[in-house]
């Protein structure tokens, strides 16, 4: 089911692509088309860049949708149900063509990473990643004992991002082999809430700075996993990106509206 939503008046600039909305990371499929939830929203908010349209995809399909990831022309996307989680698989028009339910509570049960050979990877208890392909689970990649610790998953070039706050982060090939590892590099000033990765590939890792009140975006390098620029606070946790890589914080309403 798709319905039209009413787009707020804002300015929009093409040039910028949204990677954070109201603190939700944005998923880009083709050149103009994004994707995004919002929090107590039963469905999928797509807007056309090009044309600035908003469509609702999945209108009361899903219940509690948090993370997204394009799949064949369709989508992937987390969801929450009657006390379970779910990864549903989406076609172009919201159809549930197929899903994944977990039985046992996840430590990030909306974190997920689909790889280009189909399986999803998702953390389980004892920072064990663990690859679905169909209806067989297999051990994607030990990290280590991480009590107290979740991370935060997302695809990301042809492999998968797995950041674990105050441990390290790791960019893992398709066979579940360390990419690069780095020592996690902040203090323990910021709550790092989700990852990104924009139509350029590059990863984004927002935060909270509950001292200020303030939002940060901090970008990585992709190929060595070193933070390479950052965005000026803000009180809003919606943020886009310039063709060069510069991280701005935006106004939410100019992107999914009101």
């Amino acid at each position: 089911m798709i319905t039209a939503l009413s787009l707020s008046c804002g300015k929009s600039n093409r040039s910028l692509q949204p990677i954070f909305i109201e603190g939700r990371a944005v998923e880009t499929s083709g050149d103009t088309l994004i994707a995004m939830t919002r929090s107590g929203f039963p469905g999928i908010i797509l807007r056309n860049n090009r044309t600035q349209k908003i469509d609702t995809l999945a209108f009361e399909v899903v219940s509690s949708p948090v993370h997204l990831q394009s799949h064949d022309g369709g989508w992937l996307v987390s969801d929450s149900r009657e006390g379970s989680w779910w990864i549903w698989v989406l076609d172009e028009v919201g159809n549930i063509v197929d899903s994944i339910g977990f039985s046992v509570p996840l430590p990030t049960a909306n974190q997920f990473a689909r790889l280009p050979e189909g399986g999803i990877v998702v953390e389980s208890p004892g920072g064990i990643l663990v690859k679905f392909s169909g209806e067989v689970a297999d051990t994607f990649a030990v990290t280590e004992e991480n009590p107290g610790k979740t991370g935060i998953l997302i695809a990301l070039a042809g492999g998968v991002f797995h950041a674990v706050p105050d441990k390290h982060i790791t960019l893992y090939n398709a066979f579940g082999n360390p990419r690069w590892r780095v020592v996690w590099p902040w203090m323990e000033t910021a709550s790092f809430t989700d990852v990104a990765v924009d139509a350029h590939g590059r990863p984004h890792l927002i935060a909270g700075i509950a001292r200020d009140q303030h939002f940060i975006v901090y970008s990585l390098d992709v190929v060595t996993g070193e933070v390479i620029r950052w965005s000026e606070p803000g009180p809003d946790a919606t943020f886009v990106v310039e063709r060069l890589g510069l991280i701005k914080p935006d106004d939410p309403v100019a992107w999914a509206g009101q």
